[in-house]
């Protein structure tokens, strides 16, 4: 059984929303990264016509390559032991924080950006 969003359904709060309340509320980094992939799932329905599964994956493809990019970017500067069992989780508030926000523009630009190109 596969659940589906009607592609009228833009109750979900959005990317940027979603973030700060996963923010607010002390999610984990992961957490908040899914969230953010599953808003912008829901809301390009509004520009796609691309089923749930497609959107969701593409949307959690994106948000996970940008926050990999981020962290792999960042590790040295930080002092991040990749090699040794690191996690989102396990970066510290600040550098989630931030992650988290550049995640939720990453993806508001996808979504400001899907009817001139392919989901």
């Amino acid at each position: 059984m596969t659940a589906t969003i009607p592609a009228t359904a833009t109750t979900v709060p959005t990317p940027y929303d979603i973030r700060n309340a996963a923010h607010d509320k002390g999610a984990t980094t992961t957490h908040t990264l899914d969230a953010i992939a599953f808003a912008a799932a829901a809301h390009a329905a509004d520009h796609v016509t691309k089923d749930w599964g497609v959107r969701l994956q593409r949307a959690t493809e994106l948000v996970w390559d940008f926050a990999m990019v981020r962290i792999v970017q960042d590790a040295e500067e930080y002092g991040y032991d990749l090699d040794n069992g690191f996690t989102f989780d396990d970066a510290p508030k600040i550098f989630a924080a931030h992650l988290t926000l550049r995640a939720a523009v990453r993806m508001t630009s996808w979504l400001d950006n899907l009817d001139t190109m392919t989901c």
